[in-house]
Parts: C-alpha cells; structure tokens; sequence
C-alpha cells in the first residue's frame, strides 16, 4: 500500500511539474507577403498570428482581437479590432461596425457558389477540395482546400480573424468594399480550416507545441476609442 501511495503521489508531482502550457503551432506559406505566417493557439482559447520574428502581430484572448504594431514614436500600440471597426464605423454605413461584433463573426452570409471538386491531403491532413466563385468583375474563382478536423478548428479560427483585420485597415482605400470582403471571407471559412488557396497561401506544418503564456500577453494597454480615432486623424488628414 506504501508503494502504490508512494507512485500515486510521484505522479501527482510528475504532472504538477509538467509544462502547463500546451496548443498547437501551424505554419503558412504564401506566394506574396507575408511569405510565412505562424499560428499558435493555447489550451485557453487564446491565438497569436504574425509573421515569424515581425513586430507587428495579432493576438486574442478573452474573447478578443488585437493588433499588436510598432508606434511611431518606438512604442508599441495595441488595440482591439473591434474598437478600431466602431471608430472607423462613424464615417462608414452603421452596418460597418456591427459587421465585426460577435452576433455577426458567428453568423455568416450565405457563401459564395461552391462547388465540390475532390479531396487533397496538405501537410498531413486530409482535406476537401472546393472552386469558390468569389463577387467581381469578372468573378474570381479559387481553389481552395478545407479541413474539417478539429484540432485545426482554432488555427482556421485564427486566420479567418487576421485576414479580415487586414481587410478593415484597409478600409479608408476600400470603402464599404472593405465590408463586402470580410463577410465573403466569413462564409467560405464557414466550410472549413483553410489548407490550401491554389497560387495564394498553403499550410506546410501543424503540430502540437507547448507554447508559453507570454506568447499570449498583451505587451502594452489596448488604446481606448478615443485614442484610436485621434490616431486615426493623425495618419489620414483628409479625415479631419
């Protein structure tokens, strides 16, 4: 009875002491920029995504999004995207701001044609191929790859979060245009964790990792709506 005690207790310690940090780490590799792109989610929920060594990245945690960016002035500014969509949401149609609340991200638009092509493993995992007819002028057809496994299910969560973060800083060029794309993006995500965009981005690795808590942690206060809409007029002077 000692001897069962004695191992029971010995493992209680063995798993005390084990890495208490532990999610996954994919990585994309595109044919323009950015060239690679890193995953990395925790076991709380929690994403980071960026470029490899960049200083420019997204994060989120409780339930939020963040840009993490250089400042001009060598400080670090954060902010959450939904703040920035709300501050960018007065001078767009009151739909811009709403689109990026969570009723809106977990309800997506009805999806572009789809239609079902075969199936394709990348990176390991297999995958369902699909032509995605996207709105233009002429449309633009892809072939995209999805997967439906559900350890990938936060690295498609993650990357469907920066792409349209990338498609709202554009927004002051693009115009309501900006909306249109995100809500695009938001149904052909619907059907699955991204692997492969034919010509455009393709997971080449995804495993589990034990990835640190800082990798997670905010480095600077997010900026209020306030501070964001002053930056905002700083950058673009036309809108003063």
């Amino acid at each position: 009875m000692r001897r069962i005690a004695g191992l029971s207790l010995a493992l209680i310690a063995l798993m005390a002491a084990g890495p208490a940090d532990a999610g996954m780490r994919a990585v994309y590799h595109g044919e323009s920029e950015p060239k690679v792109l890193e995953v990395e989610t925790g076991d709380g929920g929690e994403l980071r995504i960026g470029k490899p060594g960049d200083p420019a990245y997204a994060i989120e945690r409780d339930g939020r999004f963040y840009m993490v960016q250089p400042g001009a002035d060598g400080k670090v500014v954060v902010f959450a995207v939904e703040d920035m969509a709300a501050v960018l949401g007065e001078a767009m149609p009151p739909f811009f701001a709403a689109l990026f609340s969570e009723a809106a991200r977990t309800n997506p638009s009805p999806a572009p044609k789809m239609e079902r092509a075969g199936s394709r493993t990348v990176a390991g995992f297999p995958g369902e191929v699909w032509k995605v007819t996207l709105n233009g002028n002429p449309p633009n057809v892809q072939e995209m790859v999805f997967s439906s496994d559900p350890a990938l299910k936060p690295v498609g969560r993650a990357l469907g979060r920066f792409i349209e973060s990338m498609m709202l800083m554009a927004t002051p060029m693009l115009g309501e245009m900006a909306g249109e794309m995100v809500k695009e993006m938001r149904s052909v995500f619907a059907v699955g964790t991204p692997l492969e965009s034919v010509g455009r981005f393709r997971l080449v690795e995804a495993k589990p990792a034990d990835i640190p808590a800082e990798r997670f942690a905010l480095p600077a206060k997010p900026a209020t709506r306030a501070e964001i809409a002053a930056q905002v007029k700083t950058s673009n002077p036309s809108s003063r």
